[in-house]
């Protein structure tokens, strides 16, 4: 399926969109899924900026709220690659390295990693 990004909206040929309330700062098709970043003003605190969205162009899923870190404004994801068999790895302004399952959104690990 092809798609490309207009500032906060992620646009199917098929003439599908998803708007976002913030601007997509990356996306990465990862085994049908779409992984949406979103790109969070320092202003704004929204930890969970990750979206995964369907070839239909409807959301999936959102990326779990961590309760230790949800409050934070450091902890928005700023990066991903792909993580093995329907994984991806995400990576936040605070060294955290974060796997997530493409089809369901769940965290399953992460350790403290610089983003390169």
């Amino acid at each position: 399926m092809n798609w490309h990004i207009n500032n906060n909206e992620l646009i199917f040929d098929n003439g599908e969109a998803v708007s976002f309330d913030f601007s997509i700062a990356q996306a990465k098709d990862v085994e049908g899924v779409i992984v949406v970043i979103l790109g969070v003003p320092a202003s704004e605190v929204m930890t969970e900026n990750v979206f995964g969205i369907s070839y239909e162009g409807k959301i999936i899923w959102q990326i779990e709220r961590t309760p230790a870190t949800a409050t934070n404004p450091i902890n928005s994801y700023i990066g991903l690659r792909k993580g093995g068999t329907g994984k991806v790895i995400l990576h936040n302004w605070n060294e955290v390295a974060t796997v997530v399952d493409t089809k369901t959104g769940r965290i399953t690990d992460s350790w403290v990693e610089r983003y390169r």
